[in-house]
């Protein structure tokens, strides 16, 4: 499978980043508010196909009428990989301001129970233990864990 570029990364991470801010500042917790933000932004990315902006487009406008019309990805796996991503970043976005949440633990799907790659989001973290992450990290999935969640840690579920 293919996998996201440097650059790519970059362009999605600032996407994200600009829409947490618009949803922040407007604090409205709004899907589809984030996801036009994040397509302004370019963060709609195909995985190892940094140039071809057309389909990027294609997508982006998929998304966008998908979460308009609360209609899912339908069968187009770019589509419902990225409504995963929005909705996966408006709830990350809920949660971090809570003052109670200090993290997020990774957790894997089915699918990305059966791939190493994955498995390694469970191991690894940012300096809070494994799996864990900080509330205002913005972490990019590799396309083959996609069904990965991070649900919120509060602080009484740490130990310090």
């Amino acid at each position: 499978m293919a996998s996201y570029k440097a650059k790519q990364i970059a362009r999605i991470k600032d996407a994200v980043l600009a829409a947490r801010t618009a949803l922040r500042e407007s604090g409205d917790f709004d899907p589809l508010r984030f996801a036009k933000v994040y397509v302004a932004h370019e963060g709609v990315q195909l995985p190892g196909r940094v140039d071809d902006d057309a389909e990027r487009e294609r997508v982006g406008q998929a998304l966008l009428r998908a979460l308009r019309l609360q209609s899912g990805g339908g069968q187009d796996p770019d589509v419902a990989r990225e409504l995963h991503r929005i909705e996966q970043e408006v709830d990350w976005l809920r949660y971090a301001c809570q003052d109670d949440v200090v993290a997020f633990r990774a957790q894997l799907g089915p699918q990305a129970e059966k791939e190493p790659a994955c498995q390694a989001l469970v191991k690894e973290g940012n300096g809070l233990g494994p799996g864990l992450y900080g509330k205002y990290d913005v972490i990019v999935l590799r396309p083959e864990c996609s069904d990965c969640r991070f649900v919120p840690v509060h602080q009484h579920e740490l130990e310090w």
